[in-house]
């Protein structure tokens, strides 16, 4: 009996991750909600330039990293590999806000 009982915990705790398996939905530019298939994919996503940079051409968006100067509170040596970036629109040496 307490065979018979140890077995059939095993079989049901083995299909469980099968049962349990989220499935991920994104959201499309579409605005639908459809099932993920792809990797997802961290972080922010690039800025339209279009028309930020005036008359310079061309305008594109770059990263760039975000300063934080006024922000010294002694807790930087616990984070030193946090480096927070940023989106700009570049057009040759210039850079302007998205």
């Amino acid at each position: 009996m307490m065979k018979t009982c140890l077995i059939l915990l095993l079989l049901l705790m083995s299909f469980t991750p099968l049962l349990c398996e989220p499935t991920y939905k994104a959201f499309s530019a579409k605005g639908e909600y459809g099932e993920f298939n792809e990797k997802m994919k961290l972080g922010s996503k690039p800025p339209s330039c279009e028309y930020r940079c005036g008359a310079c051409k061309p305008c594109g968006a770059v990263k760039v990293p975000t300063t934080s100067e006024g922000n010294n509170c002694g807790l930087r040596a616990q984070y030193t590999n946090y480096e927070p970036e940023g989106w700009m629109c570049k057009c040759g040496s210039s850079f302007y806000n998205p």
